[in-house]
């Protein structure tokens, strides 16, 4: 993930608000497409993280969720205006962002939830046209770990998206109401949850969704599916093999280990290396 510049926070706005702007301003320069996955929540919808937002709406007076945690609106609205500023220097971009909220899992016989927005940016001189905000409800069950899938076999066969498109000139320019917008979308993906979860299982759908299709598993994507776990089980166990029978592999792994332990210490992780060459290399084409 640090090799693709995924961008990794200590949830502490202080420290991550110089991180972001470096790193949203390397993406707009590099000349690539690239996508920001977020969660306004912070975690996933498990039990700590439930009894966490139900302590923080009651210190702030505010109704308790079902369905989704109370968002962090903070990252949220810097990453917004940030991307409003930045110029975009290349002749085609596109910015993805994904905000995600994930509900626990009660027990492996009861309905599980899941609300999601996805938000996909494209790109004009600002950097953002839209917004595509998409919703997600999972009919069936949801995976928390992999435990669950490894030793469970649980995974979610009925899966619904909602999506709708936003101009991005539609949303507040200003921090705080733009902070207001975000909380308001989640309480309707609350109430927009507990109006599908609802209806019965079979025949569950989201409301004011025109132009729905259904996309259903045919034989060939399941060969394929099948396909590729079979190739990774074998290159994993070759791997696994020859680290313990061919020396030059496993003196190859202590040393790409070596390398990634120093660039952490030294820059901090690998992408704010690359992005130090990255800037490097632009001041010397600049003189």
């Amino acid at each position: 993930m640090a090799s693709n510049a995924y961008i990794f926070l200590d949830r502490t706005f202080k420290t991550d608000q110089g991180r972001l702007n470096v790193i949203l301003e390397y993406y707009s320069r590099c000349g690539y497409n690239y996508q920001i996955l977020l969660y306004p929540e912070g975690t996933d919808k498990c039990p700590l993280a439930t009894e966490r937002s139900r302590k923080y709406a009651e210190k702030k007076h505010l109704v308790h969720y079902d369905y989704v945690l109370h968002p962090r609106t903070t990252g949220f609205v810097h990453m917004v205006q940030n991307l409003r500023k930045v110029v975009n220097r290349a002749s085609s971009k596109t910015v993805v962002v994904w905000f995600c909220a994930m509900l626990e899992r009660k027990s492996f016989q009861r309905q599980e939830e899941v609300s999601r927005n996805f938000l996909y940016m494209t790109r004009s001189s600002k950097y953002i046209d839209y917004v595509y905000d998409v919703t997600i409800g999972f009919g069936d069950c949801i995976v928390q770990s992999e435990l669950d899938f490894a030793l469970y076999g649980i995974c979610p066969q009925d899966v619904h998206y909602q999506i709708r498109k936003l101009d991005i000139n539609d949303l507040p320019m200003n921090d705080e109401d733009l902070a207001k917008w975000l909380i308001n979308l989640w309480k309707e993906k609350e109430e927009k949850l507990r109006r599908f979860y609802s209806i019965e299982r079979d025949q569950r759908e989201f409301e004011n969704t025109p132009r729905g299709e259904d996309f259903k598993k045919t034989k060939t994507m399941i060969v394929g599916q099948v396909m590729i776990n079979v190739f990774w089980v074998t290159i994993t166990g070759f791997w696994i093999y020859g680290f313990f029978v061919v020396p030059y592999m496993f003196i190859f792994a202590v040393v790409s280990c070596m390398i990634f332990v120093f660039i952490q210490r030294r820059y901090g992780g690998i992408e704010w290396l690359t992005i130090e060459r990255f800037n490097s290399s632009e001041k010397l084409q600049i003189y």
